[in-house]
């Protein structure tokens, strides 16, 4: 009997503090008056968000149809949406940076921006800019990590034994004994554990880490990327010609800290070559895959012949920015409200600082 009034407070002070960050965020939307990029991955057709995504294990960066709309009314209400050229243009060049604009960015090509995100940027006229792998597309190769998600999602086992997965060179900090794997919730943390730790993999050691991964999951077959498809060249064209911006992402997604120089050169060379080929225009802009990058990755971007390049790093867009190493916001419904909370933050140090 005592429970249920502890509940209904514990929940009015949940939904308090969500419109609480709701109106905050949207009142940042009209204040900040720098340039803001948005980033975004992937997007799904239901309403009830990325976790109730019947083709999607993974939703921790994903937005809904009915968030991305939200957000794209919220967008053309209170900013100016601009494309990633015409901003970067203007940092380049020294000009005074377009008040109040937003751009947003896609990362990693999935079909799901052009079924779900492309329309309804085109409906609200919001230009946007999609950083895709070109030695990906239209191929039978997907992402390495989805074939790990591929993994989880397959295994019947309830836990793994720190033991099992040490035999086979894969060692977590702050892992004592298990590593459990009932719930869909558990699998995805264990997924995003196992993802962590093999971004500081050598490229070249990735196939046999999964396959050893495959081994102790008890998963048989080869791991698919099938729940997670790219776009195709078609797709790809279509967008550009509908007022899509196109940018490289490298040719296959490598970590670029885990790859020789004349890997990380080839990688971005032939990234934008390939599509400027494909599309006949010129691709400016990059963005490091997974954010990685260091010194020497900053300077082959810049020499390929891109404007700008983008990191995923936290913060605004200011006339002092390295053109090279642009930060952005990222927006999910993996953790809505940390995407809000970010923009407030953003909006906070925005209002300190004037």
């Amino acid at each position: 009997m005592v429970v249920a009034p502890r509940l209904r407070k514990a929940t009015k002070n949940v939904v308090v503090t969500s419109l609480w960050l709701i109106g905050r965020y949207r009142k940042a939307l009209r204040e900040i008056r720098q340039p803001i990029i948005l980033k975004y991955h992937r997007t799904s057709a239901s309403n009830g968000g990325m976790m109730s995504s019947s083709d999607s294990f993974e939703f921790e960066r994903g937005v809904s149809a009915r968030h991305l709309e939200a957000q794209a009314r919220l967008i053309a209400r209170y900013r100016r949406p601009i494309g990633m050229d015409e901003l970067t243009d203007a940092l380049r060049s020294g000009k005074s940076l377009p008040e109040k604009a937003v751009a947003l960015t896609f990362d990693d090509g999935y079909i799901d921006n052009y079924e779900v995100a492309f329309p309804i940027l085109r409906q609200h006229m919001i230009p946007a800019t999609f950083y895709v792998c070109p030695g990906l597309i239209d191929s039978n190769r997907g992402f390495w990590w989805d074939e790990i998600y591929s993994c989880f999602r397959k295994t019947e086992k309830v836990a793994i034994n720190a033991s099992e997965l040490a035999a086979h060179g894969m060692i977590f900090q702050n892992l004592k004994e298990v590593l459990p794997t009932r719930t869909v919730a558990e699998r995805e943390s264990a997924a995003q554990r196992v993802i962590v730790m093999a971004k500081r993999m050598p490229a070249h050691s990735i196939r046999k880490f999964i396959a050893d991964l495959a081994d102790v999951l008890q998963v048989s077959g080869k791991p698919s990327c099938s729940a997670a498809r790219l776009m195709g060249w078609s797709h790809i064209k279509e967008m550009a010609n509908g007022g899509m911006d196109i940018g490289s992402h490298t040719m296959t997604h490598p970590m670029m800290s885990q790859i020789s120089e004349r890997e990380l050169r080839q990688e971005v060379q032939d990234s934008r070559k390939r599509l400027q080929d494909a599309l006949g225009r010129a691709i400016n802009g990059f963005v490091y895959p997974s954010g990685d990058y260091h010194a020497m990755a900053r300077e082959v971007v810049k020499e390929a012949g891109h404007w700008y390049a983008c990191t995923s790093e936290s913060g605004l867009v200011r006339p002092t920015s390295d053109p090279y190493l642009l930060r952005r916001v990222n927006i999910s419904d993996g953790n809505m409200a940390l995407s809000c909370r970010e923009i407030v933050l953003t909006y906070n140090r925005h209002a300190q600082d004037r």
